[in-house]
């Protein structure tokens, strides 16, 4: 199985602005599980009812960058997570977010960075391959 190198990833913000200067990139999946069992029964028999998604990018600050400037606390964007390249056959991950959260962080000895949070809206999270 080939694996993917980070390098390459990529993030954009409503379909045509490249978030830059990207650190990392988190996709948490999470099923709501509800279980379903009766009197006499030993096990307990568990279903995923629900799917949800959140995650969070951190940014070196950039005040002057379309995508960073187009996330903001509360506001809704179309986006677009690539593991590894945005080239032709290339799998990514794409949904509209809400921006649930930024934080930023300073020290002394490196850059100012920006982390991120978000959560997904209806449609969830899907799979695509670049074409």
């Amino acid at each position: 199985m080939a694996r993917i190198h980070g390098k390459g990833g990529e993030i954009t913000i409503d379909s045509s602005n490249a978030v830059g200067h990207i650190q990392n990139w988190t996709l948490d999946v999470q099923g709501k599980t509800d279980e379903a069992y009766s009197m006499g029964d030993d096990w307990t028999d568990n279903e995923v009812t629900y799917k949800s998604a959140s995650g969070n990018f951190e940014v070196y600050m950039d005040d002057s960058d379309a995508g960073q400037i187009a996330c903001e606390v509360g506001g809704q964007v179309a986006m677009n997570l690539y593991p590894d390249t945005n080239t032709s056959g290339k799998k990514y991950r794409t949904g509209t977010v809400k921006i649930t959260a930024i934080q930023e962080n300073g020290n002394k000895d490196g850059f100012v960075s920006r982390t991120i949070n978000w959560v997904n809206t209806s449609g969830g999270i899907t799979e695509q391959t670049v074409t």
